[in-house]
């Protein structure tokens, strides 16, 4: 299936039906959708495909997952709010240079903001994560590595004080979730990211607002420029497309 061009990945495709079908009235407000199990079997997906398309929903607001309960359909309608976004869902190896630039933005605000009003608990969480990356990086775990380096990121944006700003950089978080995991596949951009997460650690320990602002977007900008360069030679040397390499790797 194609978009602008462009191909879909299945759980694009499973996302589109599911946000057709609450459009259409098949599911409306505060509705729970049916088990995984009737689900996989009314798209005739896999759980994994299933459970990224469900994810996709939920970032950008359409449904609510409740950990033990289920995935409900919430009272944001897309096409007031992220709809405009939706492309980038479904076609993200086109925009790696744009979805980056925001998270520049969006990233380097969130940092200056946190930096101002940040507490003794924030900065313990973010010592936590820093842990991990550091222990992870040692047993050469970079999947590990990734979770908590996504999480050091949560933090900052999740209590940065503007719940605007924080949502709109979740979904962008998310969006580039597979571009973070993938420059995380590399050794060398692992080590330079721990300590370029160290030295934002330090920045919001001192309540250094501008320098933590300018890091991070140092830090997106050096993301940029190592994903750029990782996806040619992704391409270069045939290994087609590393993004739906990265989904072949989850699934085995």
């Amino acid at each position: 299936m194609e978009t602008h061009g462009k191909k879909k990945f299945k759980y694009d495709i499973v996302a589109d039906q599911i946000l057709n079908e609450i459009k259409t009235g098949v599911w409306t407000v505060g509705d729970k959708l049916p088990a995984e199990a009737r689900l996989i079997e009314r798209y005739g997906v896999s759980r994994v495909c299933l459970r990224e398309a469900l994810k996709k929903l939920s970032v950008i607001g359409i449904l609510n997952i409740v950990q033990g309960d289920g995935t409900y359909v919430n009272e944001l309608i897309p096409s007031h709010v992220f709809e405009p976004f939706l492309p980038l869902l479904s076609c993200k190896e086109v925009y790696v240079v744009e979805i980056y630039d925001a998270r520049y933005v969006v990233e380097g605000g969130a940092a200056q903001l946190f930096a101002g009003i940040r507490t003794e608990q924030d900065l313990a969480d973010l010592e936590v994560e820093l842990e991990e990356m550091q222990d992870a990086s040692l047993q050469d775990d970079l999947k590990r590595f990734s979770t908590h380096d996504r999480r050091f990121h949560e933090i900052i944006i999740d209590r940065c004080g503007n719940p605007i700003l924080a949502a709109v950089g979740k979904m962008f978080q998310e969006i580039a979730l597979e571009y973070t995991r993938l420059l995380n596949g590399d050794s060398d951009v692992v080590q330079r990211s721990q300590y370029e997460h160290q030295m934002l650690y330090w920045a919001f320990q001192d309540q250094k607002v501008n320098r933590a602002k300018g890091l991070m977007e140092m830090h997106m900008e050096r993301s940029k420029e190592n994903l750029v360069e990782l996806m040619k030679l992704s391409s270069h040397l045939g290994r087609g497309d590393a993004i739906q390499d990265l989904e072949k790797m989850d699934k085995a």
